[in-house]
């Protein structure tokens, strides 16, 4: 990714997509009432989509890109959060990235999370349930 313009650009022109059964589709600033069912199901008012993979992915290993999403589970799976397995894509660019859509999460611990795995960017769902694109300097 280029510069910091580029980046928000492709982010807000990118779907958030939580694999669930059927798929929930989001974009940025746009509200998703299925979403907010999926948050109200497992009684929280938060949730943050993160992912661990280098956001240049060029200079990234496949097998460490494996083991930097691992890592992020791990802590995930610590704080006892639920989770779902979720991609961010953008169609014009044909550029995605794994993700996990964590519920449940505050917003402090999501930017932790997000500066420890080095990204660029991440989603912040807040109560009202119209994502916020969150930029990292």
């Amino acid at each position: 990714m280029g510069s910091t313009v580029e980046q928000k650009t492709l982010y807000n022109e990118s779907d958030f997509i939580i694999l669930d059964d059927p798929p929930i589709v989001l974009k940025v600033a746009e509200r998703h009432d299925g979403m907010r069912l999926l948050m109200q199901s497992f009684a929280v008012d938060t949730a943050a989509f993160l992912s661990a993979i280098r956001p240049n992915g060029a200079d990234s290993w496949e097998d460490e890109s494996v083991d930097r999403q691992m890592q992020l589970l791990g802590l995930i799976e610590a704080e006892r959060l639920n989770y779902f397995i979720a991609v961010i894509e953008n169609p014009a660019s044909d550029w995605t990235q794994q993700s996990y859509v964590v519920l449940g999460l505050d917003k402090q611990q999501a930017a932790q999370w997000a500066e420890q795995f080095q990204q660029k960017a991440y989603l912040w769902v807040p109560p009202s349930c119209i994502p916020e694109l969150i930029t990292l300097d």
